[in-house]
């Protein structure tokens, strides 16, 4: 670092540890932070630290001092700059030592800085450190205690002996607990001391620390074998844990994801603390992985951000829940949100997009756990007859149809005999969604084919994906006692935001749609807590 001798609006200080530097071998990395410094012009106190004794001080003609300043950088081992003004009321002899047979390990020399920029020590400690800075206070650390429930999918597997990937029970953990990012040992001895084995500690993130505790599933799940049967049991284990945590991660499969987000975002009604599931699409054990990168972002968001609702991490992006759908099987960002803004970006800084997350309504937390399977997804295509379409919903157990339409909801309104077998299934007490095929945008009846679904008692779907449709539907048809008619008003309600909860809708109680962030120029499929997508 340059000696100044006017003092700068900011400073950028640069630390390149490597792993053998003389007093933080283990700093093998390179931090750089922009600090800004007052205006005070009073010399100060640096300290030089070296492992033993007291070297002379030499600089070069151009003001660079040769020793080793340690004073900037050691955020990612747990340490805080600060900056901390120090009159000197000494001053060693130029080019001298402290005394004669100085052994303490460092030594102190004015130097011109303006301000002195310290080092705070709220973690590891080299050797001597806690004695070099005896005046600085520690400030005072929140414990975040997130639960991490492994359900499965392709973060956990390895390839077996046919060389295909498969779930490995009892591993994870272990990978975690020996990544120097994932847990760090010296702050359980620091803060917790004890803990249990299926726990770990993330390194400082400001002044939070963050506790997780994994509960792995048995079996293990592939995602493509989840039914609406382990959305209950997820929801269940977050009601019971509800109380002791500050947050929920959830690992799982990338194949169903959106329809276990989608599904709990309508089970948990009045949530109030971040639900956020996530997964890979490259395993955990393969050398190359965004495996770690999606937990460790989804462990601090949950542990130390306000988020009251369900939503997926993916490739550096936070979504809302029931708005995501799956778009790609090959890509890191498998996951997009093409209706709806992402609430958090993570970059450099982790920005919120604060306007557009969730705000609590005052509902109380409760867990639906009934849920209709009998619930099925029609996709159009121009080859589509009558008796193909009869086959479907004349199916015994058929409760509840969800129909991808071509474009802004349009069907081929001059086969009569199809608009026939639609009605019919209507009049004989099947709730029928229409939503669009397209990726990105909303149903609408400005088209005469698409018109004709709406005269028929079909419900419009406005932007919805298939996933948070058919979830929406499997939850509004496993609400006990209700009947055909209240079926459709609950789900229509629910749909164009008529109330903000399914407590407003079923005691009566509605609420203007406006008054809801997620309203405004984004479809009419927005709010109810979290049951409105």
């Amino acid at each position: 670092m340059r000696v100044i001798d006017q003092p700068p609006a900011a400073i950028i200080l640069i630390l390149n540890g490597t792993k053998h530097h003389p007093i933080f071998p283990y700093a093998a990395f390179i931090t750089q932070t922009t600090i800004a410094i007052p205006q005070a012009r009073e010399s100060v106190w640096a300290w030089q630290l070296k492992p033993t004794g007291c070297p002379r001080y030499e600089y070069e003609s151009d003001g660079r001092c040769v020793g080793n300043w340690v004073i900037a950088g050691l955020g990612n081992l747990g340490y805080r700059l600060i900056l901390w003004p120090w009159r000197a009321s000494s001053v060693e002899p130029a080019g001298g030592l402290c005394t004669p047979n100085c052994t303490r390990g460092y030594c102190r020399r004015r130097q011109w800085f303006e301000p002195l920029i310290m080092i705070e020590a709220r973690g590891r400690n080299p050797p001597g450190f806690a004695n070099m800075l005896p005046q600085i206070n520690q400030a005072p650390v929140r414990i975040k205690k997130v639960l991490v429930l492994y359900v499965g999918g392709t973060i956990g597997m390895e390839r077996n002996e046919n060389h295909v990937y498969s779930p490995s029970p009892n591993k994870f953990l272990e990978k975690l607990k020996f990544n120097s990012q994932m847990h760090d040992p010296f702050l359980v001895k620091k803060y917790m001391k004890n803990i249990a084995p299926n726990q770990l500690v993330l390194p400082e993130i400001g002044d939070d620390v963050v506790l997780y505790e994994l509960k792995e599933y048995s079996p293990l799940l592939d995602s493509s074998n989840m039914s609406s049967k382990d959305w209950i049991r997820i929801a269940e284990d977050v009601e019971t844990n509800y109380n002791n945590y500050d947050g929920f991660v959830i690992l799982h499969g990338t194949d169903t994801l959106a329809y276990t987000s989608s599904a709990l975002s309508f089970m948990l009604e009045g949530i109030q603390k971040p639900v956020i599931l996530t997964g890979s699409q490259i395993p955990i054990f393969e050398t190359r992985s965004d495996a770690k990168d999606n937990v460790l972002a989804s462990l601090i968001l949950a542990g130390c951000y306000d988020i009251p609702e369900v939503c997926i991490f993916f490739a550096n992006k936070l979504l809302r829940g029931n708005r995501t759908a799956k778009i790609s099987s090959t890509h890191l960002n498998a996951f997009d949100s093409p209706n709806y803004h992402p609430l958090a970006e993570v970059g450099i800084d982790i920005t919120l997009n604060k306007h557009y997350i969730m705000k609590p309504n005052g509902t109380p937390f409760k867990v639906y756990k009934k849920l209709n399977s009998n619930v099925g997804l029609l996709n159009l295509f121009p080859t589509i007859t009558p008796c193909m379409f009869r086959a479907l919903l004349e199916c015994p157990s058929m409760e509840g149809l969800i129909i991808q339409s071509y474009g802004v909801g349009n069907i081929p309104s001059n086969q009569i005999e199809l608009i026939q077998v639609i009605k019919e299934a209507v009049n004989n007490g099947t709730v029928i969604v229409n939503i669009t095929q397209c990726a990105q945008g909303t149903v609408s009846p400005s088209y005469e084919t698409g018109k004709a679904l709406e005269n028929i008692g079909v419900i419009s779907g406005h932007d919805m994906t298939a996933e948070a449709a058919l979830t929406k539907l499997c939850f509004v048809l496993g609400l006990p006692g209700l009947s055909y008619d209240e079926r459709v008003m609950t789900v229509y309600d629910l749909i164009t935001a008529r109330a903000l909860t399914l407590h407003h809708i079923l005691s009566g109680i509605l609420d203007s749609p406006t008054d809801h962030p997620l309203h405004a120029g984004c479809g009419v499929d927005v709010a109810l807590g979290q049951h409105l997508v």
